[in-house]
């Protein structure tokens, strides 16, 4: 109890830094291309937070915020796993390298490539969303907010008859067989 008393009786200093004070800013040039960097030397999120000085949840609201930091994490999560990935391929001929906790590393880090039910995989790229095309030049593939909320309604109802027409291609038969 005595611990948790001392505890209270400390107060945060300022120092000066922006960290400190809550002034750090989304800079985009420079906050996006930290992250970049720093998935290309395999770093996670966490140090990636670190090295920029904010939470990780300023990290996800900077990410719903602005989307080139968004377009950022997500290259940096591509980088990220492209090094542990390259760690465990060089590591292969070295009898002396920790090759089991590279692997172990990417089925945590990466259970979507490298966990039981991996799907990143050669069928999956097979089975990717192709674009639909409703008329020329008009795309379904991630419309905005914006651009739904002025669609017409026909046009919603549209696009959903076609992604569902496109679902129902892309099942596999194992799929179909759960629905029946």
């Amino acid at each position: 109890m005595g611990k948790i008393k001392q505890y209270l009786n400390i107060l945060p200093v300022p120092t000066g830094r922006a960290q400190d004070t809550n002034a750090l800013k989304f800079d985009a040039e420079l906050h996006c291309q930290m992250v970049r960097d720093l998935g290309q030397e395999g770093a996670f999120p966490a140090e990636w937070c670190a090295k920029i000085g904010i939470h990780r949840a300023t990290l996800y609201r900077w990410a719903n915020t602005y989307p080139e930091f968004e377009e950022a994490l997500k290259v940096a999560w591509t980088l990220c796993q492209c090094w542990w990935e390259e760690k465990n391929r060089k590591s292969i001929d070295n009898k002396d390298a920790k090759t089991s906790l590279v692997i172990e590393t990417l089925r945590k880090r990466f259970p979507h490539s490298w966990g039981l039910g991996a799907i990143d995989t050669e069928y999956d790229f097979e089975r990717r969303p192709r674009d639909i095309t409703l008329e020329e030049g008009t795309s379904t593939i991630a419309p905005t907010t914006e651009e739904i909320s002025a669609m017409p309604d026909t046009e919603i109802q549209e696009r959903i008859r076609l992604l569902q027409e496109r679902l129902a291609h892309t099942k596999t038969p194992e799929t179909r067989k759960e629905k029946l």
